[in-house]
């Protein structure tokens, strides 16, 4: 998403920003208020959204959640051509700690770096909730899968289940070794 506007700072409530954060186990601070998807939908809080992002509205506008957090605890003006990264790759994730400035070039190097790159020729974005899952698998996950295969008695459907993946990305897995 392109950077927005300047977010009104002076207008937002600090207390009841941070009403709307539950802390996790794993060091993320989770949204919980309205969220919207990557195409700018509406969706509401639990209802398994991909690639879904906070928003949190002030004066009849909307700002992703995110960056209300970063330009809270910062006091950084996000909205001149920065973009708000997480290093933790969970977009509803508004911990500080796990923020960071960058620009477009930056936000991409952070995927590739990070394997959430397609393997195409473009290099582009993962689709879809299974890519995004698909694009997390290690080496030595990998290694482990096409272990299985070979020593046990195991379809590729099981392997999958077993792994969290499709059928077929277990197949492509254990015919690339």
């Amino acid at each position: 998403m392109r950077p927005t506007s300047r977010i009104p700072l002076e207008s937002i409530k600090p207390e009841l920003f941070w009403k709307f954060v539950e802390r996790q186990v794993s060091g993320c601070w989770k949204w919980v208020g309205q969220q919207e998807g990557s195409k700018g939908r509406r969706r509401r809080p639990g209802k398994g959204v991909r690639l879904a992002y906070g928003v949190y509205e002030c004066r009849d506008r909307r700002y992703r959640a995110h960056r209300v957090s970063y330009e809270l605890t910062h006091g950084q003006d996000t909205a001149q051509g920065k973009f708000v990264c997480h290093r933790c790759d969970y977009p509803l994730c508004v911990n500080p700690e796990h923020l960071f400035l960058g620009t477009a070039k930056t936000n991409t190097a952070d995927m590739v770096t990070k394997g959430r790159a397609s393997p195409g020729k473009q290099g582009g974005r993962p689709k879809g909730r299974r890519n995004r899952l698909q694009g997390r698998v290690t080496s030595t996950e990998m290694d482990a899968i096409r272990r299985a295969y070979d020593e046990e008695s195991i379809t590729y459907r099981e392997l999958g289940k077993r792994h969290g993946l499709s059928a077929d990305y277990v197949g492509r897995i254990i015919r690339s070794s």
